[in-house]
């Protein structure tokens, strides 16, 4: 399991946030953990808003896997994450980034330095310098402004990248697209659109923004998980909890939808308050968890994020 965490208190400033990943002997029931992946640290960037664009790299919305059929045995685990710059006064420049990728020959590492793996046009050429492979060169993808939030599976044959593409169509909205890879990342095509920000309108929430996909596989067959934006308590929007769909056709990235053309859902995990809730996640590997449920406590200092485990099964 990959864990986005803050080095010292809870109320640290946001520029702290790196990724570490815990490990799991007994199917889930309990935790160690097992290797920092990566640590937050000072950049300069070129930017057109300031003299000195100078902040720090973060690496968040972290997500591992195994890639078994990777012929260099170094490389089989692998980590995608979003990394961006973060500006004094925790201003936080999600399109000033990359999705990148760290590996290791084992869950504990060693881990390697950070790969700019996918890029995508911004207003500095930060994100793409560097770049193995720039999004906005796809067809399908030049609308997007920020991709974010990676879920990656394994297959057999390639690895499968569900990404959160941010969109302006009148309002800034965000749709998941799924990407694949048959050369073990060295390079992705797009095999199309899972969710639209229309969609999360037509299943009743207000804002159109649907994100933090996770793909899983139960009992041999294909699922998603993404989590809708709504307002929470007063200034303040997040995630509200999670949606479950079926993939009928993964090779060819089809969700199960109805006859008017909604989404199918299968299961909405939520919290009974109003919290911000999500991203989740499952694995088979950890029957003993369910789905895991990120939500945020604001009711008592300190305000944090606990992961907490919902006993239902997958899907």
């Amino acid at each position: 399991i990959s864990v986005d965490s803050e080095r010292g208190p809870c109320d640290v400033s946001f520029p702290l946030v790196h990724s570490r990943v815990a490990v799991s002997n007994d199917a889930g029931l309990s935790w160690t953990w097992a290797a920092t992946v990566n640590t937050p640290e000072p950049i300069t960037i070129d930017c057109p808003e300031l003299a000195d664009c100078s902040g720090t790299l973060i690496h968040e919305v972290s997500s591992l896997v195994f890639d078994g059929e990777d012929p260099n045995p170094a490389l089989r685990w692998k980590m995608f994450a979003h990394s961006y710059v973060v500006l004094p006064g925790d201003s936080l420049k999600r399109e000033y980034g990359y999705i990148s990728l760290f590996s290791a020959p084992d869950a504990s590492g060693p881990w390697s330095a950070a790969r700019k793996l996918l890029g995508w046009n911004s207003r500095s050429s930060f994100s793409t310098s560097g770049a193995s492979q720039n999004l906005s060169d796809i067809p399908g993808l030049e609308d997007c402004v920020i991709f974010t939030e990676p879920g990656v599976l394994a297959q057999p044959g390639g690895l499968d990248l569900a990404l959160g593409c941010a969109y302006f169509a009148g309002e800034v909205k965000i749709r998941v697209e799924l990407l694949r890879s048959v050369d073990h990342a060295a390079t992705f095509t797009r095999v199309g659109t899972l969710l639209t920000g229309d969609d999360a309108r037509c299943l009743g929430f207000e804002n159109a923004r649907l994100n933090a996909p996770h793909l899983f596989v139960a009992d041999g067959a294909a699922y998603l998980l993404a989590s809708p934006e709504e307002s929470i308590a007063p200034n303040l929007v997040g995630y509200r909890g999670c949606l479950v769909f079926a993939l009928d056709d993964l090779a060819n990235g089809r969700l199960r939808r109805d006859g008017a053309g909604a989404p199918v859902v299968l299961r909405y995990l939520d919290t009974t308050a109003p919290r911000f809730t999500g991203a989740c996640a499952t694995t088979e590997g950890a029957p003993s968890l369910g789905y895991l449920q990120p939500t945020l406590y604001l009711d008592a200092p300190p305000s944090l994020f606990r992961i907490l485990t919902t006993g239902y099964a997958a899907p």
